[in-house]
């Protein structure tokens, strides 16, 4: 007895099958992860480096300032946060890679929103508050002429921190911000029809990263069965 012929439809699925590799979830990558810890150690010298070095646009300054200090805080400055965002830009792509974009942006708020609002309530305050107390007052265009220290309790402080914008600080809490901005962009992508908001993980690639299919798996794909 001989198997039945295969219908077109067949011939189809098997010319655009996608190999089982593809099909999974990509694995880890121990090297970025490396790379990833690596980023955050360095950031225990760099902001320790900072209260001794002659950068005055820092939150507390120590009473004596040394210029290795400020050797150690350029030199780790200048590539420290674009290696945050390398890697940042590094995972968006695989976690595009297999989830659809509306999985992404909603998986991206979780991780990035999330954590950006609980620093604003629980991080960002004292950080500004011990700033205060220290005589300084740093703002985004840069630290204000020498201030008299602030005299008030923390509860008082916190209401002003929270009601008043000229005592709001986000801290080092920016980098959240703008990487949830930058995680945002598939939203801009979906409204310009680039990519659709529930479209399978690799079409939302494959506007990237693939050719486009050739002419006769087209054929093949779209004929009829017979």
């Amino acid at each position: 007895m001989t198997a039945p012929p295969r219908g077109d439809a067949d011939v189809a699925s098997a010319a655009v099958a996608v190999p089982r590799g593809e099909e999974e979830r990509p694995h880890r990558r121990p090297e970025l992860d490396l790379l990833r810890i690596t980023a955050c150690l360095i950031q225990f010298p760099f902001h320790t480096g900072m209260v001794f070095s002659h950068d005055p646009l820092y939150h507390i300054k120590n009473a004596v300032q040394l210029g290795a200090f400020d050797v150690i805080t350029i030199f780790l400055h200048i590539w420290r946060m674009p290696l945050f965002f390398f890697i940042a830009g590094w995972a968006a792509v695989t976690a595009l890679g297999s989830r659809t974009v509306r999985a992404f942006l909603g998986e991206r708020t979780m991780r990035l929103g999330l954590p950006f609002v609980a620093g604003i309530i629980l991080i960002a305050p004292p950080i500004k508050y011990l700033e205060r107390l220290s005589g300084r007052n740093i703002k985004a265009s840069g630290i204000e002429a020498p201030v008299p220290p602030i005299d008030i309790d923390y509860g008082t402080f916190l209401y002003r921190f929270f009601t008043r914008i000229n005592w709001f600080s986000w801290s080092h809490l920016w980098f959240l911000f703008y990487l949830l901005l930058l995680n945002l962009l598939p939203t801009s992508l979906q409204q310009s029809h680039l990519i659709p908001l529930d479209s399978p993980p690799a079409t939302s690639l494959s506007h990237y990263s693939k050719p486009p299919a050739s002419s006769d798996s087209s054929r093949l794909s779209t004929s009829p069965n017979t």
